[in-house]
Parts: C-alpha cells; structure tokens; sequence
C-alpha cells in the first residue's frame, strides 16, 4: 500500500481503477488494487512517499483494509487530525534525513497505540512475502493454524483481499521486478515466478497494470542486477 503526505501542489488520480475522470489530492492512501490506476501530476510536487505492509497501514490508519481496496483516498478522511501533525513533523524539519527520521517515530508511536494486529495475519503476510505469493492457500491455512474461514475475515480486514488475491499481486510484483531487474524473457520469468506460461503471465499483467511484460522489459533495456 502506498501513503503520499504532499507538500506541494495536488496529484491527479482517478478514485477507483478505470473511473475515469481524475481528482485532486494532496495527501493520499492507495489500498491494494488489482486493475491499473491513472495518475498525472502537474507544477511543484513535493512530499514524502510510504510503502506499507496492509498489516501495517491497519495499525496505522485504524481502519479495515478492505474499504481502502482497489481506490484512492484523501488521508484526511481516514487519519483526521493526524495528518496535520504528519504534515507539521515534515514541514518543521530541517533536512529530509531528519523529516524521515520524525515520520519514523510518530508512525511508530501511532502503529503501537493501534495494538498488535493479528499474529495469524502478521504470520501469514510474511509466508506470503517470503515466496513472492507462490504457496497454495490450503497450505498457508496448515502454517498458520486456522481454517480458512477464519484466515479470510481476518486477511479482509487487515489486508482488504483474501489470502489468494493478496497472493496474486505479490507473484506479479516479483514478475516485474524480475522484468525490470534482469535480462531474463517472459518467458523465463513465466516459468521462474510459477506461471503456468507464458499467456498466463500476460494475462496477469494485462489485468494488475495494463500493458504486457514486454512493454515492461522494453523500458528497462540493458538492466542488470541480482539484488531483490
């Protein structure tokens, strides 16, 4: 999930995947979405950028997940008052490594006043991350000591989706990782990141971004890492 704390001139965003027209934000949350979302930005942008783990933003927020599923959000209508004081911490810092530093200590201080979450769900997401989404979900639901049923409810509310769509995502996102980090083909990717082939990847890109693998590699020509 992404958290922007603007500073400067509002992003454009469409609400909600494919909902046409783009409004303004300044301060924003994207939940976890599985159709591509269209976003322009116009003048001075400036503001801080937060990659959260779902759990974590549930802690953060303190608000079920799957209200902020597949839309964009202005902050002030989740966190209220707190994103003024977020905004104060930024704007009375002095240089960006301090502003990062005071945004670390009153998430933390607000993510431990949320409570610990689920142990069941924190388990599960890192299963899920520890291999990129490749696990069945029967198998997930013996590890973590549930039913699935119950792994659900809790992944609907701390994470937005079930275990299965969540682990959808994470497999496409290590897909295009692997895309853009290396000079493996579609086809190696489909078969390194369990796809059934290579159509079976398109699909799935198709669907999370909009444009195919090989548009994805082709803006990323003669990259080369094995860092992850």
């Amino acid at each position: 999930m992404i958290l922007v704390l603007g500073l400067g001139d509002p992003f454009l965003a469409q609400k909600h995947p494919g909902a046409g027209s783009l409004s303004g934000f300044t301060s924003f949350v994207v939940g976890l979405h599985e159709r591509p979302l269209h976003t322009r930005y116009e003048s001075l942008q400036s503001g801080v950028q937060v990659r959260l783990a779902p759990p974590a933003a549930a802690l953060l927020l303190g608000v079920a997940m799957h209200e902020l599923t597949n839309r964009v959000v202005d902050l002030a209508d989740v966190a209220g008052g707190l994103v003024e004081r977020w905004t104060e911490v930024l704007t009375s810092a002095k240089s960006w490594p301090e502003r990062f530093a005071l945004l670390d200590l009153v998430f933390g201080e607000q993510m431990r006043a949320g409570g610990g979450g689920s142990p069941i769900v924190r388990q599960a997401w890192r299963a899920l991350r520890r291999v990129d989404g490749g696990v069945r979900i029967k198998d997930l639901v013996a590890e973590v000591g549930c039913s699935h049923r119950h792994l659900t409810a809790l992944f609907r509310h701390e994470v937005g989706l079930t275990p299965k769509r969540a682990a959808r995502i994470l497999r496409y996102e290590w897909a295009a990782r692997r895309l853009r980090d290396s000079q493996s083909t579609p086809a190696a990717v489909a078969v390194e990141c369990g796809f059934t082939d290579q159509p079976h990847l398109t699909r799935e890109f198709r669907r999370f971004s909009g444009v195919t693998p090989a548009a994805v590699r082709r803006k990323n020509p003669g990259q080369f890492s094995t860092r992850r």
